[in-house]
């Protein structure tokens, strides 16, 4: 994180309010981070995340206008941290996805997933602190034996995702 951020607050001056606010909004989007299932059941969407520690519950966020496409100079002191604090998200929700989408190399053979593993749902554009859950109800195998395309349930719909744009979640044993 502290990568991230340096490459995000670069050399902007700010007070000590407006570094508190960013490191305050940094902390609470890495404690909403999905670790864990819950419980071994497929039909649970119910994931365990740091947020549980600390409040008991998963952390929530009022949704806020996108600021990363416009110029820093057109904005409020406020607004400048906001969108900081939006580019760190961005940047970090995709490096922390990619950390659980690892692939080893390609000749050793990896486990295929299974119907009822609880997995992240690669998406451009969520808002912060959103997480997109779902389970695989089916499974579509290619020729060759390995799961190419998989059927995802959500608690609002069901629909088809390429293998490629899911993020198991480590199970707990």
């Amino acid at each position: 994180m502290k990568f991230h951020l340096r490459r995000v607050a670069g050399n902007a001056k700010l007070i000590f309010e407006e570094i508190y606010t960013l490191l305050f909004q940094v902390e609470a989007r890495l404690n909403s981070r999905r670790v864990f299932p819950m419980n071994n059941k497929p039909d649970n969407l119910k994931v365990l995340s740091p947020g549980h520690f600390l409040i008991g519950t998963c952390l929530l966020a009022l949704p806020d206008c996108n600021l990363i496409d416009l110029p820093s100079s057109r904005l409020s002191r406020w607004s400048h941290v906001q969108q900081m604090v939006q580019q760190l998200w961005k940047c970090w929700s995709h490096y922390y996805l990619h950390q659980l989408q690892q692939r080893n190399k390609w000749k050793d053979i990896q486990p295929n997933v299974t119907i009822g593993d609880l997995l992240l749902v690669k998406e451009d554009n969520l808002p912060r602190l959103l997480w997109k859950k779902s389970v695989i109800s089916d499974i579509h195998a290619g020729r060759d034996g390995l799961t190419r395309v998989i059927i995802l349930r959500t608690a609002n719909r069901t629909f088809k995702r390429p293998i490629t744009k899911i993020c198991l979640l480590p199970k707990a044993d």
